[in-house]
């Protein structure tokens, strides 16, 4: 009698109990999503040229892309504060294509990528000194972002 009781309970807090089941159909496992992790790069001062980090996180980045064919991605291009809006905003596009330019090396097919430079907004990191272009929030600024696109 106590296991008739039970069994309700168990199943309304998503346990279930499976000793003697009259079906004969396998329990369906489904997946409900899958978590995909990519990676920002970093670059160097001044330049679209990625920091030995970047380098690495850009081949890991790869190889998810490569194994997920079915993602689209935006590959968003910033900088840090110091320099002109106009010189930022053309630096964080040459970082985004740069990026881009990799992947396609890499095989991802070109109209999976779309790249587009930011410039100084959107900081990671406050600059309270924008001249001090060795200040941890500076190199924190001077990345490029993929960002999935969902259709």
């Amino acid at each position: 009698m106590k296991k008739n009781i039970l069994l309700p309970v168990l199943v309304v807090f998503g346990l279930a109990l499976f000793s003697g089941c009259a079906t004969t159909k396998e329990p369906k496992v489904v997946i409900l999503e899958k978590l995909i992790i990519l990676e920002d790069m970093h670059f160097q001062y001044n330049t679209d040229i990625l920091t030995k980090a970047g380098k690495k996180a850009i081949l890991r980045n790869l190889k998810v892309l490569n194994d997920n064919p079915g993602i689209k991605i935006r590959i968003a291009g910033y900088t840090a504060s110091s320099g002109t809006e106009e010189e930022n905003q053309k630096l964080s596009e040459r970082r985004a294509n740069t990026v881009r330019e990799i992947l396609i090396a890499g095989n991802i097919a070109p109209e999976r990528l779309k790249a587009i430079g930011y410039g100084e907004a959107r900081p990671a990191m406050y600059e309270p000194v924008p001249k001090n272009i060795d200040s941890t929030e500076a190199a924190a600024n001077r990345r490029v972002l993929f960002e999935i696109i969902v259709k």
